[in-house]
């Protein structure tokens, strides 16, 4: 076992963990790619890996550069560019969280809030349930607030996220 297959895996994964964040598959794996490698990976190396067009991957880093989530390292001795990980794409996380999960949660939460508004007889003839309709409420709005209360820490990396996490775990008594 040589690891490329675990390797390729696990940057697939990634990938299509950051299309679930809104992010193209391909950002994902790009990313996952350079953040895992010790050493700056040159876009060659990356096309070559990932088995993609060099257009694709070039599109690709260029947003990741925009993103902040990596950064140009030296060019090869055969002038191909170099990337590595930027050092807090916690930072990154946090924005996406802030400006995109925050405002669906917050749309979803509108639209509950429109619906424990109905009256008995609106419910009936829509078949709702008034209970189910504000535990939803409730649970959105919950999340919401977690959500908000992270974002406004100036959380800048990987370790205090976890250290965030495994406290709340440990709070909550949960093992993982």
């Amino acid at each position: 076992m040589n690891g490329k297959k675990e390797l390729l895996e696990t940057v697939e994964n990634i990938g299509l963990f950051m299309q679930y964040w809104g992010f193209k598959s391909v950002h994902g794996k790009i990313w996952a790619y350079i953040y895992i490698s010790e050493e700056p990976v040159s876009t060659p190396q990356i096309v070559e890996f990932l088995g993609v067009s060099k257009g694709l991957v070039s599109v690709a880093i260029n947003e990741l550069l925009e993103y902040k989530l990596i950064i140009q390292a030296e060019k090869t001795k055969y002038g191909a560019l170099t990337y590595l990980a930027a050092d807090n794409p916690a930072a990154t996380v946090r924005e996406v969280l802030k400006h995109r999960e925050i405002n669906i949660l917050s749309e979803v939460e509108n639209s509950l809030n429109s619906l424990s508004k109905l009256n008995l007889g609106e419910c009936k003839n829509l078949n709702l349930s008034k209970d189910k309709t504000k535990n939803l409420l409730e649970l959105t709005s919950a999340h919401k607030k977690l959500l908000t209360l992270i974002t406004k820490r100036n959380i800048n990396s990987i370790t205090e996220w976890r250290k965030i996490l495994d406290r709340g775990l440990k709070f909550l008594k949960l093992k993982v």
